[in-house]
């Protein structure tokens, strides 16, 4: 009796313990899903307007590379498939990737997305090959693109690398930086340092904040999960799993947070997400 007797208050605490656990998550997720959000937009994105990001190569001239772009997006059948609505208008823009190939000299190369691309570990290790690769100059680039949009994936971490950065294009003053170039990339360290600096200049996520949220959302605590970038940047999925769905799209948007998915192939179906982004990042 006295052993049925312990079990029995055992299963009573346990079960307390749990009704107090599933109202303390419930009051959790109630409280940050209340939680007021401003928005910030520093002119990159326009309302009614689907930006398409496009792969071309910097060392083109800078006419090739804008026809190439338009021509790519207007072959797209990612986009022409889409049945867009009628008010919404496509701009296309462009995808380089940024790396510093010596200390305080960066160049911009033509972006490489492999089969594998979405994987963390694979991204991390690109710098091997970046010395290599052909670019040009960040600065003139920077100058020849002051009108459009541009997507930089920064795959280097140098140490202090966002400083000289940060330096070296405000040092180039080109008027309304923000509103044509946003930073993105697999380092962590080294956006968020970058984004403290320059505040008002536009930053991306990485896979890691997608991990991240789904992993909150897998506990029914998404509007828990923080996110410190203006904007949500990732495939739709990672080595077959879902990185972001309609429940995160909904969330994001709640938020004001920008959303641009991609790479895309041809036969991801981004429209199922209910809610359209404010961007796409097309293959080559």
């Amino acid at each position: 009796m006295g052993f049925f007797g312990n079990a029995m208050n055992v299963l009573k605490i346990l079960t307390a313990v749990l009704f107090v656990l599933a109202f303390f998550f419930i009051s959790l997720n109630k409280i940050f899903k209340n939680t007021p959000y401003a928005e910030y937009n520093s002119g990159f994105f326009e309302k009614n307007q689907l930006l398409v990001f496009q792969v071309v190569d910097p060392q083109q001239s800078f006419e090739q590379r804008q026809s190439v772009a338009k021509e790519h997006v207007q072959a797209s059948k990612a986009i022409s498939n889409a049945e867009l609505p009628s008010t919404v208008s496509i701009q296309a823009g462009f995808h380089y990737d940024l790396v510093e190939i010596s200390e305080g000299k960066f160049q911009v190369q033509k972006s490489s997305f492999e089969k594998d691309q979405t994987s963390v570990r694979r991204e991390g290790r690109m710098q091997t090959a970046m010395t290599q690769t052909p670019g040009v100059d960040l600065i003139p680039f920077l100058k020849e693109h002051s009108s459009d949009r541009v997507l930089l994936r920064i795959l280097s971490n140098n140490e202090d690398m966002h400083q000289r950065l940060s330096q070296l294009i405000a040092n180039a003053k080109i008027p309304e930086f923000e509103k044509h170039f946003l930073f993105y990339g697999p380092y962590q360290n080294v956006i968020l340092s970058l984004k403290d600096l320059q505040p008002s200049w536009m930053f991306g996520s990485s896979f890691v904040d997608a991990i991240r949220w789904n992993i909150w959302k897998g506990f029914y605590l998404l509007p828990v999960a923080s996110l410190k970038s203006d904007v949500w940047i990732s495939p739709l999925q990672l080595k077959k799993r879902s990185l972001i769905d309609s429940e995160i799209m909904t969330e994001l948007h709640r938020r004001y947070k920008k959303v641009i998915l991609g790479p895309l192939e041809i036969q991801d179906d981004w429209k199922s997400l209910g809610e359209l982004p404010e961007g796409l990042i097309l293959l080559d």
